[in-house]
Order: structure tokens, then sequence, then C-alpha cells
């Protein structure tokens, strides 16, 4: 899609007449580089290495040309003008207005694979020879150079620049960098697909040419804080650019000595929570999602919490995952400030005395490794605390490395660093699916019972919200609910125990209603709720486990005092009054 671009304007005579020849295509230039080989090859020849002239005797200073290149030259000192061969070369800066996002995609822009902002384009180069019948009859030789415009952008550029001359028929160089300025802008109206009032996406599908953007792009933007003079909030003392580093998420800026010290301290004393962008707000940030991170089970039922609550501002399973588990400075952000300290302790002995740490004892990789197993240990670490059946330590003697499992409902688990496969559930290596466990996973029956009213809560309100804003949110925040229990048990956990939970409500549903009628004689210890059956006897009875005397038509504990005295006939206050073995009568409900 794009290449670079040559248009050529050339001016020659022939026996005939004079003729101004534009070549647009690239089929035209071959024709071009056949009749007018020489004429090209002197353009091109001399615009690989213009330089400024020096002792050009023969210049004649009145000329018009001459003088038009002096001036180009005075008010361009990066031009290249040779003023003998009256020829030259002009960058000219593309800076966008607005900020350009450029993004990679593939041949049917469907499908983005990379995207960047942009504050640098590389240059345009104006090529250009001034032949011997300009200003006065003909425009100069010239040619544009891009490596990332679209050919038919850069065509009708030149087209636009000969008609100024053609308006003008005088001296146009100037005027040919003034329109190529005005016309920066107006680069991006062409090449923008997608578009708003604050940003423009210009699409690329060629990796090389992205490459190239993007790295001429990051080399501008380090130039330019180089040469900037800043503030250290850690010292509080001013810098140049070139002796300080940008924090990669925030952009606050701080001086090198300052952050080798305070990064690398932290990581020696194992203070990991502390390695963060150290300015003041963003460390508040830092607390703040912490605590949004530890507290993550507690955002959806906490009934203090605000029931107008967005459905987008509570923190789904993906966006707790990535809090947590960010890099906060990275390992390369490390490497490459260490190395700039360095350099700079190298080139000067007294530098090191801004270094609180010893650089020639130093070792970059045994502190990024430090680094990274306390992070990784405090992530796991909350994690295990939200989630501990998705963490789990591998047996194997050899590894013990704690990590994630996959999957909850699987009670195989594959280490990922070892390749150990195990039982999630007694530890040892894997015994098979046919091999029952001699553990099991349980769920509590409050859970169960909280999980089976939330699940049906989830129901009621799918089939009610469509009409209701309201309950629309009431129905997200109680989905979120509902997916951190799964995520917490496991779907298949929590269904396997919903059965089982089931099945055991109905079992004793029928026991109790079995207990509940007399003429099975079953009746429970009043004690220690113990089910006792009756087969002969009398209504007295003794439970077999705690001892406790107690009748069997009513379940009254007759244990102190006389236990007949429930029974007798002159006791009329008790319902059982004279029924010691009276087996047929039934107590009034």
């Amino acid at each position: 899609m794009f290449k670079t671009s040559i248009g050529y304007l050339l001016t020659v005579n022939t026996s005939e007449t004079t003729q101004t020849l534009y070549y647009e295509s690239d089929a035209m230039e071959d024709m071009s580089r056949h009749i007018y080989r020489q004429n090209e090859d002197q353009i091109d020849d001399d615009c690989d290495g213009l330089s400024p002239h020096n002792g050009d005797n023969n210049v004649d200073e009145e000329d018009p040309r001459v003088e038009e290149l002096t001036s180009i030259k005075a008010i361009y000192p990066e031009s290249r003008i040779n003023l003998r061969k009256l020829e030259g070369s002009v960058e000219i800066p593309i800076i966008p207005i607005n900020t350009i996002f450029l993004k990679l995609t593939d041949s049917q822009n469907k499908m983005e694979m990379e995207s960047t902002k942009m504050s640098y384009f590389p240059s345009l180069i104006l090529n250009f020879k001034l032949v011997d019948s300009y200003p006065f009859s003909d425009p100069p030789a010239f040619n544009l150079l891009s490596c990332w415009l679209p050919s038919a952008t850069i065509n009708d550029l030149k087209t636009q620049l000969i008609n100024i001359f053609q308006e003008l028929n005088d001296i146009i160089i100037f005027n040919f960098i003034d329109h190529i300025n005005d016309k920066a802008s107006d680069f991006f109206n062409l090449l923008s697909i997608e578009k708003d009032h604050k940003s423009e996406v210009y699409l690329v599908n060629d990796p090389n040419i992205f490459q190239k953007l993007k790295s001429f792009n990051e080399k501008k933007l380090i130039d330019e804080f180089n040469n900037k003079t800043l503030f250290c909030d850690i010292c509080q003392d001013y810098f140049k650019g070139s002796e300080g580093s940008v924090i990669n998420k925030c952009y606050h800026t701080f001086c090198d000595k300052c952050l080798f010290n305070f990064f690398f301290n932290e990581i020696k004393n194992g203070s990991i929570r502390n390695i963060h962008c150290p300015n003041y707000e963003c460390n508040k940030t830092y607390v703040k999602n912490l605590n949004s991170v530890k507290n993550f089970l507690n955002t959806t039922n906490n009934q203090n919490a605000n029931t107008n609550t967005n459905a987008n501002e509570l923190m789904t399973i993906k966006k707790f995952e990535e809090n947590l588990f960010q890099i906060p400075i990275s390992k390369d952000f490390l490497i490459n400030l260490y190395n700039k300290i360095k350099v700079k302790c190298d080139l000067n002995k007294n530098y090191q005395k801004n270094i609180e740490l010893d650089i020639s004892n130093f070792n970059i990789n045994q502190m990024i490794e430090k680094y990274l197993k306390l992070l990784k240990n405090d992530q796991l670490s909350i994690y295990a605390s939200l989630f501990p059946n998705k963490i789990i330590e591998c047996p194997f003697e050899d590894c013990k490395q704690r990590f994630i499992r996959i999957d909850i409902d699987d009670d195989l688990v594959i280490c990922p660093h070892c390749n150990f496969a195990f039982c999630a559930l007694c530890q040892h290596s894997w015994h098979g699916t046919t091999n029952s466990c001699r553990l099991s996973f349980e769920i509590d029956e409050d859970v169960i019972q909280n999980y089976l009213a939330l699940y049906q809560e989830v129901r009621d309100l799918e089939d009610e919200f469509q009409n209701s804003l309201e309950l629309k949110k009431q129905y997200d925040k109680k989905k979120i609910e509902l997916t951190k229990v799964q995520y917490f048990y496991g779907r298949k956990r929590l269904k396997d125990a919903l059965q089982k939970y089931s099945s055991e409500k109905i079992a004793e549903e029928l026991f109790e209603k079995a207990i509940r009628d007399k003429s099975n004689k079953i009746s429970r210890c009043p004690s220690c709720d113990l089910v006792v059956q009756k087969f002969e006897g009398c209504n007295k009875m003794k439970c077999p486990y705690c001892s406790t005397l107690f009748c069997n038509l009513c379940g009254t504990d007759i244990t102190f005092g006389n236990p007949y005295y429930h029974f007798n006939t002159e006791n009329t206050s008790s319902l059982c009054s004279g029924k010691l073995f009276d087996k047929d009568d039934q107590l009034a409900n």
C-alpha cells in the first residue's frame, strides 16, 4: 500500500523547443529514466549528499537563483544547498494538529493487531534543481520523497506545486515549502478512516511501515524529552530530561538517581507494595485499587452499598484479575534505569556518591528475579485470600510452586512449572477418575441455600428487567454476584452440591413426615435429636445415645423426677395421662 513515491518535473532543451515534462505514475518513471537518464541521475546523486557551498568561485551572486538558495539556507539552516550546482534539499516536518492514532490492521482493515499514539511523522523531503530557464519560463526540476504517504497524496501535492508556479511564474521554492506546510494537516484528512473531534485514526496494513513510523515517533519523543528541564518530586530539584525517566503508565517524570535509589532499595528490603510510581496522586490511586481488589467479594453483596451503582462500575472477574496481576513497574524499565546509572558511574566515578547502592557489586539479574518473585507471591496471596480454592501449590518436592487452577471443577491438576499431575483433593499423584479420592469437596449448606436464592433472584429479574432501567441495574448487580460465587466454588461443584442438597432435602422432608405419623412409632430424642423407633413396651423411652428419658407420644423430656408421673392418671395437666401402654390413641394435633 505504501512505498517511496518520487515524481519528476524535468525541464530539457530539444532542438525544436523547451519542454516541461511531469511524470506521475510508476510506468512513466521508467520512461523518464530512459529519456532523461543523465539529468535524473545528476539530480538523484546530488540529492543523496548535498552540502553547503565551499569556495564556489564561479557562483554568480547576482543570479536570482543563487539569491533564492542563499535565502533558503539562511531561513532553513538544516537544508542542504549546493550553490555551484544550483540545487538543494529541504526537510519539511509533518506535525499533526490533533492526536493521531496509528493502527496496524490486517489487509482487510478488520482486525487490529497493534496501535500507537503518534505525535511525530517522518518529514517530507523536497529535492529541487534550479534549471537554466528558471524562474522566467520553466519551473524547477523537483521531486518529493516520503516513506509513508500514499502515492495518490504525493501525486496530488505535486500537481498543486506545478499549478502554483504556473500562476506566479516567479521564484517559487519558498512558496513550495509554505504550501506543503499549509497542506500538512490535510495529509491526515486523506489518510483518516475513523475520526472524532479530538483524534484521528490512521490504518496501516504494512508491518514494516508501521514499525518505521512507530520507531520514528519514539525517537522524536525521546529527543524532545531529553531537551526539557523537569522537576523531580523526590529530591525537589530540577534536572534535564536526559538525566531522568518517564513512568510509562502515568507519564510522571523523576531523575534517574532518585528512581534508582527508591526502587532498588525497596526491592532489597522486600517492600513490594511500594514499587510503583512515587507520585503522591499515583500512590493514592494504587492504595485505592489495592483496597478495591482486596474487597472484591464485598463490592456487590455489601448491604451498605449504593443501590444506584451502575453495573459498569462494578468490578467483574476479568477486571479484578487485570487490576491484581498488572506489573506496576516493568522489568525493562528497571533494567534500562540500571544501565543508565551504570554508564554514568563508569564515566564519572564521583557519580557513585549519588547512588545509595554499590554499583560495582550490583547484580541486576538477581534484583529483577527477586522483584518478580516478590510481586508474584504478593499477588497470589491476595488472590488466595479471596479465592482459596483457585490457588494451589504443587506437591512435588523439587517444585512447590503456587499457581492458579484453570478449572476448579476438575480434580486433576497439572503444574504449569514442572508438569506434575496430581489430585487437587488428596495432593497425591493423579489416581484417575475411576479410583474415587478418599477426600471430597464439601460446600456448606448455608452457601447452597444462598446460591439457590441468588440464582432464583437472577432468573426472576431476567424475566422482568426488559422494561425497567432500575431492574436492569439490579439484574446486572446480582448477575456479577452470582458469577463470583460460581468462580469461588466452581459451576459444576455447585450444581452437584445443589442436586445432593435437593435430594437430601426431599429425603429429610419424607423422614420428618414419617416421624409426624405416630403410627410409625418414630420419635426424636429431645436432647440429642437422635431418631428412635419403638417396637414394644411402654411409651417411656430411653435414648440409646445420651440416656435421656422422654415420652414417645409427645417427645417431652421426663428425665428428672418420677418419669412415670407423666403418664399417671392423676396428672391431669399431661396430655399423655393414662397412656403409658396405650398404643392406639394418638395425641391431638
